[in-house]
């Protein structure tokens, strides 16, 4: 196989990502059978599909979180991302230390200050490699996924979402994706959100933020759209 080959290889992405088609049948699939399994206990499931905008953006979601052909994606992807910038870096580091042996007799405040810069590129190696680990993120599926979908619905529907719907949203998204044999607990979705939670808690709250930020404009858009 040619490095183009492998490259190409490495950046392709599950074909449903790019097929309109196909993500409207498959939230079509999704939603009956979230309406059948759930709908008559859970109102929470209720309310996401009364809106077929929600319903749709969530059935994408799911469907991101159920196939691991996404999270393979995902996390080859970041893996990629984390070996370049780390090249960066060690090279960025080898020729500060080269500049610190050049320095050195010379002038020993710059021989200094570039030595604490190479020792700064170091604590980065380490963060790079914190970055790659896919236990952060959760070994078999992206919890970043499911924990986007959580905070948006929340915001969205003004709600508290339990994780018992989100078992539920899951649960649909398994059976839609024919893989009806692989369950998951509302105690699962507790625990996998939890330490995601722990693992990640700066994105976490940049997340909650923007996804804030952006409810609300659509709220006020709505309001204002009433109001006209």
């Amino acid at each position: 196989m040619t490095t183009q080959h492998r490259r190409m290889r490495r950046l392709a992405v599950p074909e449903w990502l790019n097929d309109p088609a196909d993500q409207w049948a498959w939230a079509a699939r999704f939603a009956r059978n979230l309406n059948e399994r759930h709908a008559s206990v859970d109102g929470t499931v209720r309310r996401i599909l009364r809106d077929r905008h929600v319903t749709h953006w969530c059935a994408m979601r799911v469907r991101c979180y159920v196939d691991p052909e996404v999270t393979r994606y995902l996390y080859k992807n970041r893996k990629d991302r984390v070996r370049q910038e780390r090249m960066k870096i060690q090279s960025a580091i080898t020729g500060l230390n080269s500049a610190v042996g050049i320095y050195g007799g010379q002038e020993p405040n710059v021989a200094q200050s570039l030595g604490f810069k190479a020792v700064e590129l170091s604590g980065a190696l380490g963060r790079c490699d914190r970055a790659a680990s896919t236990k952060r993120h959760g070994r078999d599926r992206a919890q970043s996924i499911l924990y986007e979908c959580h905070v948006f619905l929340e915001y969205v529907l003004r709600t508290n979402v339990t994780y018992k719907t989100l078992a539920n949203l899951v649960s649909s998204g398994f059976e839609t994706e024919n893989l009806s044999s692989t369950h998951i607990s509302e105690e699962n979705v507790r625990k996998n959100l939890a330490n995601f939670r722990h693992q990640n808690p700066e994105w976490c709250s940049l997340l909650e933020s923007r996804i804030k930020t952006l409810s609300f404009a659509q709220s006020t858009g709505n309001k204002t759209a009433e109001n006209n």
